[in-house]
């Protein structure tokens, strides 16, 4: 497989007798010198009878597919429909095997249903986690992931891992010991846990960055000597995850071979 912008006469493809894949070739349509470089190589394998495939992104594309392919009667073109859910995670868990990410059940749930895009973003996805760290199993993972790939996930602005934190450790507030506040479990939960940047952090809570950060570290000193602060920030961690990405009654997806086909 090679992407389209990689794809030009001269570098061998229009020579190789095995099969050739041109992957995200929708981005030729709009640029006329590398639209020009892929017809080329189009023309020569198809009049060598050279096995080729071409693979294009995007909506209603048909028509411009059908002026872009050189000989168009040669080929035969077929549409893909959207990818379901199972079937985005099995090529997400695919994707993290050869970068050799570790993604537990809630993260490829979590992911498989919030990035959106192509193939090509979500690996893109998959590789900013793992300039983080290779492990991405666990309950606090997910909350992580949701800091880290903010940018990338439910790109329509359906939600926000801040309010899941916020109403989380409202649930949470019964396991409370004397002393603590909800907000200041929330501000631990989303500054040491999800790692959202302070600002953010504070608009959450309706606060100062130092004022955040501030109760954020009064929840840290006393995790170590306050069973129920544990307590506490465990609940809210759990019920933050539970709204994220709800446990699949099938168990863990550690593999291919655990999800069912």
């Amino acid at each position: 497989m090679v992407d389209a912008a990689e794809a030009f006469p001269g570098n061998g493809l229009e020579q190789a007798p095995e099969p050739v894949l041109i992957d995200n070739a929708e981005q030729c349509l709009g640029r006329s010198r590398t639209r020009q470089r892929v017809r080329l190589l189009l023309e020569r394998r198809v009049r060598a009878g050279r096995p080729t495939l071409v693979a294009f992104g995007g909506e209603n594309t048909e028509r411009a597919v059908r002026r872009f392919l050189p000989l168009h009667r040669s080929w035969r073109i077929e549409g893909i429909g959207r990818l379901t859910s199972l079937e985005r995670q099995r090529m997400m868990l695919e994707l993290a095997s050869k970068l050799g990410l570790r993604l537990g059940d809630r993260v490829v749930r979590l992911l498989s249903a919030s990035v959106l895009g192509c193939p090509g973003t979500i690996r893109g996805a998959l590789t900013r986690l793992l300039s983080v760290q290779a492990d991405w199993e666990g309950p606090s993972a997910v909350l992580r992931a949701c800091g880290l790939l903010a940018p990338m996930l439910a790109g329509n602005g359906a939600w926000d891992v801040r309010d899941h934190v916020m109403q989380a450790a409202e649930v949470a507030a019964p396991f409370l010991p004397e002393g603590v506040s909800c907000r200041e479990v929330a501000a631990y939960v989303m500054l040491r846990v999800a790692h959202v940047p302070e600002e953010q952090a504070a608009g959450a809570l309706s606060t100062e960055q130092g004022l955040a950060y501030a109760a954020a570290e009064r929840v840290a000193r006393r995790l170590g000597c306050c069973p129920a602060t544990c307590e506490a920030v465990e609940a809210t961690v759990a019920a933050a995850v539970a709204s994220l990405a709800p446990r699949s009654p099938a168990g863990p997806a550690g593999s291919l071979e655990d999800l069912p086909v």
